[in-house]
């Protein structure tokens, strides 16, 4: 059987050969993500991602702009130095608070959050989505459960969904619901097909997140490595290895980008 007839990306663009850009493999991360279900919902494991993208992302799940409560958090606690970051910072960029309740904790609106998580003072901390009022004993009990290495959705019953951020990277987000998860993995492969063509300026759409869903029914996680990405003169084709144990195993699907329509499809 020949190349051409074996090779299902062959097939799609008959007569042309890909740039495959090995010469990025370098310099560009691969793209890892797990979801795991866990007692109170999900928890999603996404690197690489940086800490003001997966707050752009945690945004579209809605309503735009909503308030977050925000604790500050790190993973020593012996770190007490580096605390005062989180009250620092609001300082610093003229963020008023919606309401205080008392050292590091406090409700902000969401473009605020959004602008917050840039700042490099914010060394570490956890944001929740709460339905509803929030109340000075809602705010201790979800402390409570971070102090025993506890998720804040265990804690309170009308919280949606959070994201832990350390080091100004998303370390990992946690829904109620999975698909509410989907837009956190959409934001990091368009991230990771603008590394790749870094001289584009037209905007990237996101992958419908249907597709992205897809890729986890297999085992739960992914893994996107560069070397396995290969840009044609109308599409760029990104291998995604979907099974368990996947660093030994060679991609077994693909997310296509349609350069002339700004368009994601699957294999």
């Amino acid at each position: 059987m020949s190349t051409f007839e074996s090779d299902p990306v062959a097939r799609r663009y008959p007569g042309e050969t890909p740039f495959s850009p090995r010469n990025l493999t370098g310099l560009l991360a691969p793209l890892r993500a797990r979801i795991d279900a866990r007692p109170w919902g999900h928890e999603l494991s996404i690197d690489p991602m940086t800490a003001r993208d997966g707050a752009r992302a945690w945004d579209r799940l809605g309503p735009s702009g909503a308030a977050v409560l925000i604790f500050e958090r790190h993973l020593d606690d012996r770190a007490a130095t580096t605390r005062c970051g989180l009250d620092r910072a609001l300082d610093e960029m003229s963020i008023t608070p919606i309401e205080s309740f008392g050292f590091a904790r406090h409700l902000v609106a969401g473009d605020g959050f959004t602008r917050l998580v840039s700042s490099p003072r914010v060394l570490g901390l956890v944001a929740a989505r709460v339905d509803g009022p929030v109340e000075t004993g809602d705010v201790r009990a979800m402390a409570r459960a971070m102090a025993m290495r506890r998720s804040p959705l265990e804690a309170e019953l009308r919280v949606s969904s959070t994201i832990e951020i350390q080091g100004g990277r998303l370390r990992t987000a946690s829904a109620r619901n999975r698909n509410d998860l989907l837009p956190f993995v959409a934001e990091s492969f368009r991230n990771f097909l603008g590394a790749m063509r870094s001289e584009w300026t037209a905007p990237v759409a996101l992958p419908d997140l249907g597709l992205v869903e897809r890729l986890f029914e297999a085992s739960g996680q992914i893994l996107v490595r560069p070397i396995e990405a290969e840009i044609y003169s109308t599409a760029i084709d990104i291998g995604v290895v979907t099974a368990p144990a996947g660093e030994m195993r060679p991609a077994d699907c693909s997310l296509i980008y349609d350069l002339f329509g700004n368009t994601w499809h699957g294999d």
